[in-house]
């Protein structure tokens, strides 16, 4: 497995708007999310993924909105414990791109599901087809993950 050099593009949300609430801030949006979305005085703020373009030893993968759209507040640069910026890597065989994002709260307190959720974007370089599976850091704080030093290890 190697590492690979990415570049990630960032926007933001900003719209006038009553909800405070998760639900009610989904149903505003038109859709759920995963991370942490801010809402106060009327207003919803928010920092999301825009694209993800990882460069391969042969190519560039522009990876598809529809993996990236509903993932807020990724962490860019935070590291401690288990808790890593965004990376990306192809497999040895050089058939698989896998892309790990990490979600992080406006909060200091670790102990408290300071990751919001985890994703890992799989696509296959032959077939072109991809995968995501994402966790919410609930279910991964109730494992003990931020503690796991060997849960990356591929």
């Amino acid at each position: 497995t190697e590492e690979l050099d990415f570049e990630i593009n960032i926007d933001s949300i900003n719209a006038d708007s009553e909800a405070f609430l998760p639900f009610e801030i989904e149903r505003e949006l038109g859709f759920s999310y995963f991370g942490s979305i801010k809402s106060t005085n009327g207003e919803v703020k928010a920092m999301r993924i825009k694209e993800v373009i990882c460069k391969t030893p042969t190519d560039t993968i522009l990876v598809a909105k529809k993996l990236l759209q509903d993932l807020f507040s990724p962490n860019l640069s935070f590291r401690y414990l288990s808790i890593h910026p965004i990376r990306s890597y192809i497999d040895s065989s050089r058939n698989s791109i896998y892309i790990y994002i990490e979600g992080i709260l406006p909060s200091k307190d670790i102990s408290n599901d300071y990751l919001s959720y985890v994703a890992k974007i799989i696509i296959n370089l032959e077939t072109k087809k991809s995968t995501r599976i994402v966790i919410p850091g609930g279910y991964l704080s109730t494992y003990g993950w931020l503690f796991c030093s060997d849960f990356w290890v591929m």
